[in-house]
């Protein structure tokens, strides 16, 4: 009997390397340096993950997955969760290349496009915002946008990057979350972020604060943290499957098998998790987290943040994914 895989998505991380190399990113500090995971490998994965039923999405990523090349690229969008009817395929890139007709069709394989766009981004030399949306347009794939705030963006500010999102026509504007160590965006930065676009996508339809489109127009959240990261997700890099690779390169004893393990089937991917999941998120958390609604979804949030908390045992952007859920509730039902 096949196992179930609908709870499963993999990022899959080909490549640490960058053509930004961003100062606030967190591959900044990774110790492992992987310049590209072997196809052979990949391919190995992919055969395996899809060995199981049900619906299966993954997100390929790194650093930038478009610095490997054309061959690489097209090997990749070749194997067969490319053309499988229940997969979905999101990539994850700066598109900062210059395309040609090669390179359209590689990307017009996936099935949608995340791109990033911040303060943060904008202010790194060679990043070419004009560059990007001269590319993203000239793509015939559904797009989304993540966002992450900062402390000196403005209304206006948030405003001109949904208006960028708009012209590429993306149908998300993802709110992300910065994973740095030299400080911690306040929540009401991020809550602040979030009533604005709000009232944008009010205004505008599209696009939508927060979630990713699956089908037929209903909506997932990507902002969840640990219903998502710990339940959903699973990160293939530096030749391991973990529960969260921003997690693990920060130094975090997050659940972790070999790829190679996997592949050959000494190891359960789909319960991986599950050990981690009781003794972090289970246990330790205060009241106020087990008696809020959103508890089941939140799981109490990401261990990052509230490893970085002030307060014990709570997420500092609490507040955030219940403005982020509350928004999803009312979308869906």
């Amino acid at each position: 009997m096949q196992a179930d895989r609908s709870i499963l998505a993999y990022s899959i991380i080909l490549t640490n390397a960058c053509f930004l190399g961003c100062s606030h990113c967190f591959l900044k500090n990774t110790k492992n340096k992987q310049k590209a995971m072997e196809v052979e490998t990949v391919k190995k994965f992919i055969d395996r993950a899809m060995e199981t039923s049900g619906e299966l999405t993954f997100n390929w990523g790194g650093g930038d997955p478009l610095i490997l090349g054309k061959k690489y690229m097209k090997d990749i969008v070749s194997l067969k969760c490319f053309t499988d009817k229940n997969t979905r395929n999101t990539l994850y890139s700066t598109f900062l290349i210059d395309f040609d007709a090669e390179w359209k069709e590689i990307l017009n394989s996936f099935d949608s496009l995340m791109f990033s766009l911040d303060s943060y981004r904008i202010k790194e030399k060679g990043f070419n915002i004009n560059k990007v949306m001269f590319n993203l347009v000239n793509l015939n794939v559904p797009m989304n946008v993540s966002y992450t705030p900062s402390k000196e963006d403005n209304e206006d500010t948030i405003e001109r990057f949904y208006s960028i999102a708009q012209d590429i026509g993306a149908e998300v504007f993802h709110i992300g979350f910065l994973y740095d160590d030299i400080e911690l965006i306040p929540p009401d930065v991020y809550n602040r972020a979030i009533d604005k676009v709000f009232s944008l996508q009010t205004k505008y339809g599209k696009p939508v604060c927060g979630f990713t489109p699956v089908k037929d127009n209903i909506y997932h959240s990507v902002g969840w943290r640990a219903f998502d990261c710990f339940t959903k997700c699973r990160y293939v890099c530096d030749g391991e499957i973990t529960s969260c690779y921003i997690l693990k390169s920060k130094g975090f004893d997050v659940p972790s098998i070999k790829i190679d393990d996997f592949i050959e089937g000494r190891a359960d991917i789909v319960s991986m998790n599950d050990s981690y999941i009781s003794s972090f998120f289970l246990s330790g958390r205060t009241n106020e987290c087990y008696e809020c609604e959103h508890f089941p979804l939140c799981m109490g949030g990401c261990p990052y943040f509230v490893h970085r908390s002030s307060n014990i045992n709570i997420d500092a952007y609490c507040s955030v994914y219940k403005k982020i859920i509350a928004a999803n509730l009312e979308t869906t039902v």
